[in-house]
């Protein structure tokens, strides 16, 4: 029975680690890839996956310890309670119309937040080798989607397998947008970086860093200056803890610095131009500034309840301040005006909370790979 048992115990656990791989790598592929086909059945796909991730949760009930992030549910479920009391107060009025705007917004909550708690169960729990195939895996399909996106540029192609490639002179690859392949971009050398630290062999560091000019080429080709922005950021969060940092990957970041620096130089001295064009560094905001005047004056009218989850762009289009449908460009400014300041509290209290313990396992446990990953 002990045997038995134990077997039983080994294939729920590993069940858990193959369905946490297959979700993050298909989470990667659903969403943005340019095909009409996907576009059709990516929700079918992902609620297909959520439940194989439901199951595995349910035969592996035993293992969870819910009081270990007892603060982390207890704050979702507030979050959760005020969003569906705020859907209530929420009726606007639209060229004279009244519109119960907070139906939408209880539907789509009452989607997401157990969604949400599945998801945040199933990667608390799997195996870490699990999670980290995961993420080879899923760097590797984004390193496809750049390398793509480059050789497009090089050979001057326009498609590729049907799909266009390029998006008003922008480089979007097999992606629907621009702006994903630069967000994209962003997150393979964030991922690569990770890989980094946690790889003990000193070769595989030095390929996994050689990999990161790839995910930065399709960024600058994408022109998407927030993922650019995302990367600076990221990067210079890195140097902040440097002194945290063992020696071996404080060389690591010495040397990427210096080959950014001289990427920059060689562009300016030469007058290339080429991230001056490709990111429309001579541009502004690009609308974006009517964008977040129009939505501060929203919030200005809805700062208590807001406008209901996910229903910006359908205030932005009833507004008539915009030809073409648009996003809020802005997630902090998005969550303010579609959830209200209540949730907007919340949600960056968390956010507050996962950097402060964070900056505190980093700094108690100094040079530890395993921390910084």
């Amino acid at each position: 029975m002990k045997e038995l048992a134990t077997k039983l115990n080994y294939i729920t656990e590993r069940y858990l680690d193959i369905i946490g791989i297959i979700f993050i790598v298909v989470n990667f592929i659903i969403w943005d890839l340019n095909t009409i086909t996907l576009r059709d059945t990516q929700f079918s796909l992902y609620y297909l996956a959520l439940y194989f991730v439901l199951v595995g949760i349910i035969i592996n009930i035993k293992k969870l310890n819910i009081l270990e992030y007892l603060s982390e549910i207890i704050l979702f479920t507030l979050l959760f309670f005020v969003l569906v009391y705020n859907s209530y107060q929420i009726n606007m009025s639209f060229h004279g119309t009244y519109v119960d705007m907070g139906l939408r917004s209880r539907e789509l909550i009452k989607l997401v937040f157990p969604s949400l708690f599945l998801i945040l169960l199933l990667y608390r729990y799997i195996n870490p080798k699990a999670f980290i195939i995961g993420l080879v895996l899923t760097t590797g399909i984004i390193l496809f989607y750049n390398i793509v996106a480059i050789y497009g540029k090089l050979a001057k192609m326009e498609t590729l397998f049907q799909l266009p490639l390029l998006l008003n002179n922008r480089s979007q690859s097999l992606l629907d947008n621009p702006n994903a392949l630069g967000e994209y971009a962003y997150l393979g050398c964030v991922f690569l970086f990770i890989l980094a630290i946690i790889s003990k062999r000193l070769s595989i560091k030095i390929i996994t860093l050689a990999l990161i000019p790839i995910m930065l080429g399709g960024l600058v080709l994408s022109g998407s200056r927030t993922a650019l922005l995302m990367v600076i950021s990221f990067y210079v969060l890195l140097l902040l803890y440097y002194p945290y940092y063992n020696r071996q990957f404080k060389n690591l970041l010495i040397i990427s610095f210096l080959l950014i620096l001289g990427f920059v130089l060689v562009d300016y001295t030469f007058h290339l131009n080429f991230i001056k064009e490709q990111l429309r560094l001579s541009e502004a905001l690009s609308g974006r500034d009517k964008i977040w005047k129009v939505m501060m004056t929203v919030i200005n009218e809805n700062w208590l309840y807001g406008v209901g989850y996910n229903n910006s762009t359908f205030v932005f289009n009833e507004s008539g301040e915009f030809s073409t449908l648009t996003s809020p460009h802005n997630l902090y400014l998005a969550v303010l005006m579609e959830m209200g300041i209540i949730p907007f509290i919340l949600m960056v209290t968390f956010f507050i909370g996962l950097i402060l313990s964070n900056q505190k396992l980093i700094i108690l446990n100094k040079g530890n790979h395993k921390t910084m990953y």
